[in-house]
Order: C-alpha cells, then structure tokens, then sequence
C-alpha cells in the first residue's frame, strides 16, 4: 500500500510562453538539476506515460505548453521547486489560460470512496481557488446546482459517470489503464510553495479517502463543511499546508461563484 510520503504523482504544468522560447528555457533549467538530457521535447500533443526518467514538454491546445514532471513522489519535491523557481526567474509566462494538473496514484483506494469525500468537500475546496477556475470548462464540478438539505448521496452516481471524463474538476478518466486519479482545478502557477502545497494536499485526500467510512460519507450533508473542517477531518498536520489553505481560503472565497 502507498503511503503519502511514497505514492507517486505527476504534475503537467501549462504555460503560456511560445513552444519554442520555452523549450530553450526548460531545457537548460532541467538538465541543470537533473543532469542531462533529462527533458524530451516534442512540438505535438502526446500523452505523457512511463515518465519515470525524463521531464517532458509538449503543445496544449488551450494555451502555448505543457510540461510534465517525471513520475514522481514528494521525496523529491524540491526538485520540482527548484525547476519552478528557476523557470519564474527565466521569466517563464503562466496566463489565466493555464492550469496545474496533479495526477495521483490510487490502485489501492476504491474510486467510490474517493468521490463520496470529494462531493463532501467540493466547495470547500473549491473556495481555495480563484473565479475563473470555478467556473471552467476544463474543470467542470461535480455538484452543479445550489442545494440545501442534501445528502452526498444524492450526487453519488451522477459523480461516478460525470468523473470518467477528462475535464471533470476530478477525473477518473485513466484510472482503469494507469490507476490516476487528476486534480484539475489549480490555476497554473511556477510557485514553488503552491507546487508544493497542491500536490501535497492531493497525496493526503487520496490517503485519506481511502480511510473514510463511505456509509456515513454518504448520509453527510452536501456543502456542510469548512476549512477548519476539511484540515481537522482529512489530518492535515503539515504546518505549511494548514497556512496555504487557510490563505487561500480567505482570499478567495470572497469572490463566490455558486
């Protein structure tokens, strides 16, 4: 079983800085901090699998590019830190077009469990995040009116279909071939400490979710949790992440959009 500190992820950055300018940037910046040829660029969209070893550039049809971490675990995050770090003083350009997708390993969870705790906290997370991604095409929610008075229940089996595809907030849509799940609602960043805290987050609601009761899960109420909650249920203990989402939840919850 994958504990959080073990359990692979993959991040794909998206950038708005042209194919080719990028692809001069990233190449000097990766090899410098994984040695070389460490970076495979491709001027063409392909899917990014079995990339333990190298980073990957390629085209995105929503912005400029995508760069794509190599399967990894948080044991090497500053890794990916330092990529990101250099790459915001390279001057590297992150738009509103762009997103941060962090795909999870999960062959040891039970994908049911883990949408039954994502409807339960979908606003709340979603409140951690700014308008726009919100209220997206590309990270479409799965509850997706204003309800009172409703059982996670209810929204179950929507979810289930809903989240097969692969611009739901929360995509299951490679699970059967890789065993993935997607966390597609990050707004794009080169942020080492948002890098850091996202992916971090999304290792621990996995783990967690693997732990949840889904009976009672289901019987809570939709849209009946906050912060506070969601830091106190999923344990969050980490320091840094506690203040992230705290941040974030107060900054952008402001600027609701239901």
């Amino acid at each position: 079983m994958a504990k959080i500190m073990d359990r692979h992820f993959g991040c794909e950055i998206e950038i708005s800085t042209p194919f080719q300018e990028a692809g001069e940037a990233f190449e000097s910046i990766i090899n410098l901090i994984y040695g070389p040829k460490s970076l495979l660029i491709k001027n063409s969209y392909f899917d990014s699998i079995n990339n333990y070893k190298k980073w990957h550039l390629k085209t995105e049809i929503t912005t400029e590019a995508e760069l794509c971490t190599p399967i990894s675990t948080f044991k090497t995050i500053k890794k990916i830190q330092d990529v990101s770090k250099m790459a915001s003083s390279a001057k590297i350009e992150i738009s509103t077009n762009d997103s941060l997708h962090v795909h999870v390993q999960a062959n040891d969870v039970d994908p049911r469990n883990v949408l039954a705790a994502w409807l339960l906290y979908e606003r709340t997370i979603k409140d951690c995040f700014p308008a726009y991604r919100r209220k997206n095409d590309y990270s479409s929610q799965l509850i997706k009116c204003k309800t009172q008075k409703k059982n996670i229940a209810n929204f179950l089996m929507g979810a289930i279909t809903d989240s097969q595809e692969h611009h739901c907030i929360i995509s299951f849509n490679h699970y059967e071939e890789r065993k993935t799940i997607e966390f597609r609602i990050s707004e794009g960043t080169l942020d080492p400490d948002h890098i850091r805290n996202w992916v971090k987050f999304c290792l621990i609601f996995v783990d967690a979710a693997k732990k949840i009761d889904p009976v009672i899960t289901l019987c809570k109420e939709v849209n009946d949790s906050n912060i506070n909650d969601l830091i106190s249920e999923l344990k969050i203990n980490d320091k840094k992440l506690q203040e992230w989402l705290k941040d974030r939840y107060k900054k952008f919850k402001k600027k609701i959009l239901t």
